[in-house]
């Protein structure tokens, strides 16, 4: 009996002392003190959650996106200036060099045209050097010395091909190199050791065999009617060069020629498209063996400085 007195005399006494806890703490917590405190601290809390929220917005311009422009082909001058008002920052990632691009040229953007980025973007350019890279030639051995082939590999390497001259070898293939010329320079005899190098973008120039004969006898114009004339140097595959008249012409097809450049000789060789001079007179020369109904009339007499 006086042990369950005595336990619940200890329960009495929890109980009143978890009574005045409470009643303190909740004299506490609405005294007047507490809560100007505890509204000031909360205050600093918001306050604190606020500004931060707001710097972060700023600093990472959150929600804010700008289109990237497009500044391939502009001067690296001209990129710098406009994205330097768009806030992006420039660093130039690599150089390249390609043939026909002004020196300093932007060739590639990252990131690229119309992507969406936020400002103080680094933008990474790549940019055309001002020099050209040297490229060393390959040599003639191994089927190289056939034009074509030879092109192909000289086009990946970024260098210009053209032929500007061939000359008859039966014995060899059609279009076979037999001259390279760089800067009016033979060089086919540097290549083999494998030491000659061109800047990427030059143009090289070849003469390549050719089965067909590119040469042709010279003719005979002197005496021959000027329209006569005219027709035996397009059927030698000749071109006409400068025509010299005298002051007798009234006629020019009815005329004669009474000079040529290069002089007539036996024999003498000419290229294939070469041009001739030729001077005509109203009148043959008078050692001229022309039939008399083929010779103008009238009283018309070769200037003598003009022979």
């Amino acid at each position: 009996m006086e042990k369950k007195d005595n336990k619940i005399g200890l329960l009495t006494r929890i109980k009143n002392r978890l009574r005045t806890w409470a009643y303190e703490t909740w004299l506490f917590a609405t005294s007047r003190i507490f809560i100007i405190n505890f509204a000031g601290m909360l205050g600093v809390v918001v306050a604190f959650a606020f500004l931060s929220t707001q710097f972060l917005t700023c600093y990472t311009k959150h929600g804010e996106s700008i289109e990237m422009p497009n500044y391939v082909n502009m001067s690296y001058q001209e990129v710098e200036r406009k994205a330097a008002d768009r806030g992006f920052q420039i660093v130039v990632a690599d150089s390249s060099f390609v043939v026909g691009k002004p020196p300093f040229t932007v060739l590639e953007q990252n990131p690229k045209p119309g992507a969406m980025v936020k400002e103080d973007r680094t933008i990474y350019l790549v940019i055309n050097r001002a020099q050209a890279d040297m490229v060393l030639l390959p040599d003639l051995t191994g089927g190289n010395d056939d034009f074509e082939a030879y092109k192909r590999k000289l086009t990946l390497l970024g260098i210009q091909a053209q032929i500007v001259g061939t000359q008859f070898d039966a014995k060899l293939e059609p279009n076979t190199i037999l001259e390279i010329i760089y800067q009016n320079d033979t060089i086919t005899d540097r290549l083999g050791a494998r030491r000659f190098q061109t800047p990427r973008g030059s143009s090289l120039q070849f003469i390549v065999s050719s089965r067909e004969s590119t040469d042709v006898t010279l003719p005979d114009l002197v005496c021959k009617r000027f329209d006569a004339a005219k027709f035996l140097i397009s059927n030698y595959n000749l071109t006409i060069g400068n025509v010299i008249k005298d002051k007798t012409i009234t006629d020019e097809n009815r005329a004669y020629v009474y000079k040529q450049e290069p002089a007539f000789e036996e024999g003498k060789i000419m290229r294939i498209g070469e041009q001739i001079n030729v001077y005509i007179s109203q009148k043959p020369l008078p050692t001229c063996n022309v039939a008399e109904d083929a010779a103008p009339t009238g009283d018309v007499k070769l200037n003598p400085e003009d022979q």
